[in-house]
């Protein structure tokens, strides 16, 4: 008596795509930031809840994106204008940013990406307009999150 099976597996399933090709040629839009920790409030009496509130309403009119193309560079726009960069995935889940006209090397933490969604942690500094002129900025931590 003679068995044959047959297995068929769809290409789909075998085909493993890298962070790289998941990120580039594709315009990531920012979505919000989720704040991680505080690290100086400056005297500043803001929560975490009302420095996202400040930033993501701020940021969520002006369609910030971001661009990554294969070779390696790539560019943000903003109110600010565009910013061209260079770019590197390091191994220990980090995005490595080089901006192009003040050769600042910006490395990012916690860094990943889907078909969907771009993450990554940054440091960023914001203004309280609303406590006394002492304080000139809140330094806090976060994750920014792309769509």
């Amino acid at each position: 008596m003679l068995n044959l099976f047959f297995i068929a597996c769809s290409e789909e399933e075998n085909i493993e795509i890298s962070r790289e090709e998941l990120m580039v040629n594709k315009t990531w839009t920012f979505k919000k930031l989720e704040i991680i920790d505080i690290q100086d409030s400056g005297g500043s009496l803001l929560t975490k809840a009302q420095i996202e509130k400040k930033i993501n309403d701020f940021n969520s009119g002006n369609g910030e994106t971001m661009f990554f193309r294969p070779d390696k560079t790539g560019y943000t726009t903003s109110i600010y204008g565009i910013e061209e960069y260079t770019w590197n995935i390091n191994s220990d889940n980090q995005i490595e940013l080089i901006l192009e006209n003040s050769n600042d090397n910006v490395v990012h933490n916690n860094f990943n990406v889907t078909n969907s969604r771009l993450s990554f942690e940054i440091p960023f500094a914001v203004y309280d307009s609303i406590t006394s002129n002492e304080v000139l900025e809140v330094l806090a931590f976060g994750t920014t999150i792309w769509e």
